[in-house]
């Protein structure tokens, strides 16, 4: 098996025969730091307080964010890190179950993510949970700003297409809760996001 070493990310090339060579052939990460964006689709839920008049909002559109963070080898076998990411506004369709056909659309996202992961020959997966801060607009309170906060967990794949500068896909669900401009209108609501993303390791 021959081992080539391309901007200080090892690749393996050739074949190998079983899955225990390829995660042992791994590439080290020696607290390697990234910057990068992604785009994809977004699609989610804004369910009613429960009471027989309530209406469900739904959430569609194309989400735009930026992310940065750094992984660490843990050992042979395993890798881990942390990143921060940054979501753009996505503006929410209307609902057609809705009798009001009102929408919602998400203004900010933050999110914070642990990812751990292991490397299979040149791809890296991983899975990931943290927690999710931002704000969404319910256009039946117009101008209203809720500010909500919540829990993430996903998974994705990733690989370097050229030096210093990696590929990947990732899929992503939050979980969320707040209130209407700091009243007691609650809201709550799950959205999940399929983005394809690239980043520039440095």
């Amino acid at each position: 098996m021959e081992i080539k070493k391309i901007g200080g990310t090892a690749l393996v090339a050739g074949s190998t025969s079983t899955l225990a060579i390829l995660v042992g052939a791994a590439p080290a990460l020696a607290g390697e730091p990234y910057i990068g964006f992604s785009v994809g689709a977004i699609g989610g839920e804004h369910p009613g307080p429960g009471d027989a008049s309530s209406e469900d909002y739904e959430l569609t559109g194309a989400a735009i964010a930026i992310h940065a963070g750094v992984n660490q080898q843990i050992n042979d076998t395993l890798w881990a890190g942390v990143e921060l990411s940054y979501q753009t506004n996505v503006e929410g369709d209307k609902n057609s179950d809705s009798s009001y056909e009102y929408g919602y659309d998400i203004q900010r996202n933050i999110d914070a993510k642990l990812r751990v992961g292991t490397t299979l020959g040149d791809i890296r997966v991983y899975g990931f949970g943290g927690v999710s801060a931002g704000a969404m607009q319910h256009t039946f309170y117009s101008g209203a700003d809720y500010r909500y906060q919540g829990v993430n967990i996903g998974a994705g794949a990733e690989m370097e297409l050229f030096p210093n500068i990696t590929v990947g896909a990732e899929v992503i669900n939050r979980q969320t809760w707040g209130t209407i401009d700091g009243e007691d209108n609650d809201y709550r609501a799950s959205h999940s996001a399929i983005s394809l993303r690239t980043s520039f390791q440095f």
